[in-house]
This record gives structure tokens, sequence and C-alpha cells, in this order.
């Protein structure tokens, strides 16, 4: 058998996910979810990530994924239902994505 990867499509509904499932959702998101929506929802989950020492915080490097990342489990569960609202309110029930698995 030959090693390496391939390419995997997988869907997550956005009613049943966790909410780390979301959270990761930020780096897939595939056209379906515009750019309007998407600028708008990383602005909103921002104020919630206290990767940083404090909810909200900007480092003076600016924001990254590590604020998110390293955030607390109370942190990433408000995140979570932040994303999962907003995708609701605009009428988003699924996101399908390609992800490059090891197989």
């Amino acid at each position: 058998m030959k090693m390496g990867f391939k390419t995997v499509t997988k869907t997550i509904v956005i009613d049943k996910a966790t909410s780390w499932e979301l959270i990761l959702l930020f780096n897939r998101f595939d056209p379906q979810v515009s750019k309007a929506i998407r600028d708008k929802m990383f602005l909103l989950t921002w104020e919630l990530q206290d990767g940083y020492g404090e909810p909200g915080f900007t480092p003076i490097q600016g924001w990254d994924w590590s604020g998110i990342r390293d955030s607390s489990d109370k942190a990433k569960r408000k995140i979570g239902s932040c994303i999962r609202s907003f995708l609701k309110i605009n009428k988003i029930k699924s996101i399908t994505y390609k992800e490059r698995v090891w197989k």
C-alpha cells in the first residue's frame, strides 16, 4: 500500500457539532460562507477568546489563531456557541470542506 495523504470530503452539521469542531472550521470555510460573514464572525469570536490572559486582549503583534487555540475551555464553549448562533442566523445548516488526511 502506498503511504501518503489523501483528500476526503467532510460535512459538519451545525446543530450536532461540538464547540471545538466549530472553532476548527475557522480555517476550512469553503466559498459557501462569504468573506463578509467570516470576517464578522471572526470579530465576534475574538472578543470571547482569553488565550492572551484576558478576554478580547489583542497583543501588539495583532491577533492570530493562538489566542483562540490557547483559550480556556469556558471561552472555547462561548466561542463555539457564538459561531453556532451566527451560522444559524445566516441560515447555514452545515458546512462541507475538504481535508487532507494520512492514509
